[in-house]
């Protein structure tokens, strides 16, 4: 399972609750047991928020191991 370490948001604009957004993510890269990803949230073509998140692979103990190859190799190839 993943649990986040640390998480930057960037908050440029806000939006209406009627308004149609669009969420794009994607993993940047994987080192170790930390996966990386970036996320923007936009309104047509203008950026709203733009997150980097930093999450950790870790056993059911809780302590941190490496990302498995097949879920690597997933996360590399597969769109989110």
């Amino acid at each position: 399972q993943f649990v986040v370490r640390t998480c930057h948001l960037d908050f440029r604009q806000g939006a209406r609750l009627s308004d149609e957004l669009n969420c794009h993510t994607y993993v940047s890269h994987i080192s170790g047991a930390c996966l990386f990803f970036e996320q923007t949230l936009e309104k047509h073509t203008q950026i709203l928020v733009q997150l980097q998140t930093k999450l950790v692979y870790i056993t059911q103990e809780g302590r941190p191991t490496r990302v498995p190859q097949n879920l690597r190799d997933a996360l590399l190839t597969d769109p989110l």
